[in-house]
């Protein structure tokens, strides 16, 4: 079997005098192409204006959610004066004010249809949906 001839840095290229290799700039063996420039479509924006729109609309909501008065309604009304009114609008007027109606028909002065008394009696002080009779004329004389 032969012997390897001794190697010595002299007879390497790739070594310097002092025997260390000859240093390498990093990365200029392995360089990337460089990607040509692209010019982005308007599509690429749409999801993060889409976000933006509805973060900004999620805050909106938010607010608009919290102004809310939520103060309760009171717990006492007090009673309109109804008498002279026609039925109809007499209790619609009682209904939106938060009453209950009891209508009772009744001979009494006045035309047919028309109120001609109320139970309570106006400024009286009630709970939201309590009960507030109202007689109406039926037109007869007693």
């Amino acid at each position: 079997m032969s012997t390897p001839a001794p190697h010595y840095a002299e007879d390497d290229s790739s070594r310097e005098a002092d025997g260390w290799p000859e240093p390498r700039r990093l990365g200029s063996a392995i360089r990337p192409a460089r990607q040509p420039y692209r010019r982005r479509r308007s599509g690429d924006r749409t999801w993060v204006v889409l976000a933006v729109m509805g973060l900004a609309l999620g805050v909106v909501a938010l607010v608009w959610y919290l102004s809310l008065n939520r103060s309760s309604p009171p717990a006492k009304l007090t009673v309109p004066r109804v008498v002279g009114m026609r039925e109809p609008a007499a209790v619609r007027r009682l209904t939106m004010e938060g009453f209950n109606v009891r209508a009772i028909e009744r001979p009494g002065e006045g035309r047919r249809g028309r109120v001609f008394g109320q139970l309570p009696e106006p400024p009286a002080t009630l709970d939201r949906g309590a009960i507030v009779t109202i007689r109406v004329a039926s037109g007869l004389t007693p």
